[in-house]
């Protein structure tokens, strides 16, 4: 016999994977996704980039001579122009927001570059196009998007009829205003989920700067985006564990300091504005407020819903518009139909920020119908300051910003690997199911157009 033990049988440990031939697989990088809009950007107006053109439209003519007398006034009198003689007789500059410059810091480093680089008229508009698709990527990966469903979110956003034709129509104040909306909603984001005092004076500074660039509807529209995210995200800490609403709540109450530190900021024109509102047609009408006419003249109508979808449903503009606004240039809620197919597995998986996205969807859809739908009279009569805005169908913006979200999403569930960018488990048997149909409509669709086109094109030119 002998004393020696029997060796230990010992598993075979598992093989690892090799890797990949390539190398790592690559990943896009916030740096990339900007590299790839910008890149965009040029691509899409290289006409202003490269050929010398502007955008020439009656609400870009129009304010010529207002603000040429105002030129006037602050570089050649040395006066600033808080009044102006030659329109209506005689009105304020600053005080109405029709000229008051040199009050938006952002402007500054621009104006000293262009003085020693020959930079495009437009250069200013093209900034701001990339910069609202660049803030629209940050908010979709902070709100669990991957980055290839985020880099369709901001293109989706910023590249949006909508988007497009305020900028090219004048309406630059409006443009400008519109990419602080995801920008703002992203630091809301960061200070709910990480904390950090820096992430709430980025927000108050944002939103002082926002209000400074002098649209005062879209600043509306965003902190109400804002507000209804906390409320979302309050309400879903108070069903998961209540352990969570104190720390939750200060946070609330933080943005909340944040907004009064913006509009404490801006309060040098906010207070002149406001006096100046009483007497002006925003303050003359009934309740204190624009007349309700004159606000919904602007209304969506229910019937141009497709349009989300078909650009042309109600006509694309001009003479061929056949909605319910007195006349549009643009498909003004058009999204396209990819964006609303990746949308719908995107909801499939809940959680608060798909419940977030969905309600602002829907409250912006149904105040754009403004006269319409009762909803847009019980907030004129009810909500502070509505009742000063007009053209309801402007809020679509928040449905757009909530459908790129849902595109984001939506291509993040579907690429392989989505459970583990944060879908639940349980969604994948429900995708599988569901991509199959979504195609088979889209195919349906497309045959019915193809089949169809002649009879619809009779119909519509009817």
């Amino acid at each position: 016999m002998s004393d020696r033990k029997p060796a230990r049988r010992r598993d075979p440990k598992p093989a690892r994977p090799a890797p990949a031939k390539g190398g790592r697989p690559f990943t896009l990088t916030t740096g990339g996704a900007a590299l790839i809009l910008g890149l965009l950007t040029v691509l899409f107006f290289h006409a202003l980039v490269f050929e010398g053109k502007t955008f020439v439209s009656p609400d870009t003519t129009a304010p010529a001579g207002f603000v040429r007398i105002g030129e006037q006034s602050l570089w050649q009198d040395r006066v600033y122009p808080l009044w102006n003689p030659y329109v209506f007789l005689g009105m304020p500059s600053f005080a109405s927001g029709a000229y008051n410059p040199l009050i938006y810091p952002p402007d500054w480093p621009l104006a000293l570059v262009h003085k020693v680089v020959p930079l495009p008229d437009m250069t200013w508009m093209l900034l701001y196009y990339f910069l609202g698709a660049l803030f629209m990527f940050l908010l979709a990966r902070e709100l669990g998007a991957r980055p290839e469903g985020a880099l369709l979110a901001a293109t989706a956003f910023v590249f949006a009829p909508n988007l497009v034709a305020v900028g090219s129509h004048g309406h630059g104040s409006q443009l400008v205003d519109s990419a602080y909306l995801p920008l703002m909603l992203w630091l809301t984001a960061r200070w709910l989920r990480r904390g950090g005092l820096h992430h709430l004076a980025w927000l108050a500074l944002a939103g002082g700067f926002q209000l400074l660039r002098a649209h005062v509807q879209i600043c509306f529209y965003t902190w109400a985006a804002v507000a209804l995210y906390l409320a979302v995200e309050w309400l879903a800490a108070l069903l998961r564990r209540r352990a969570e609403l104190r720390p939750l709540t200060l946070r609330v109450l933080g943005v909340v300091a944040a907004a009064a530190l913006a509009f404490g900021l801006a309060g040098f024109y906010n207070l002149p504005l406001q006096d100046y509102a009483r007497h002006s047609i925003r303050g003359g009408g009934q309740g204190g407020g624009v007349g309700m006419g004159y606000a919904t003249s602007w209304s969506m109508a229910p019937r141009e819903l497709l349009s989300v979808v078909v650009p042309g449903w109600a006509g694309f503009g001009g003479s061929s518009y056949w909605g319910g606004m007195p006349f549009t240039d643009y498909p003004n809620a058009f999204v396209g139909m990819v964006a609303v197919l990746l949308a719908v597995p995107a909801f499939l998986a809940g959680g608060a920020r798909r419940v977030f996205a969905l309600a602002l969807a829907l409250l912006a859809l149904l105040i754009s119908f403004g006269r319409y739908f009762p909803l847009y009279g019980f907030l004129y009569e009810h909500l502070p300051l509505f009742n000063k805005f007009r053209v309801p169908v402007m809020v679509i913006i928040l449905f757009q910003l909530a459908l790129a979200l849902g595109t984001a999403w939506g291509w993040s569930a579907i690429l392989p690997g989505g459970e583990r960018a944060g879908e639940p488990r349980g969604s994948s048997r429900r995708l599988g199911r569901l991509l199959p149909v979504l195609g088979g409509v889209l195919v349906a669709v497309l045959l019915l157009a193809v089949a169809g086109r002649g009879a619809w094109r009779g119909a519509y030119m009817r």
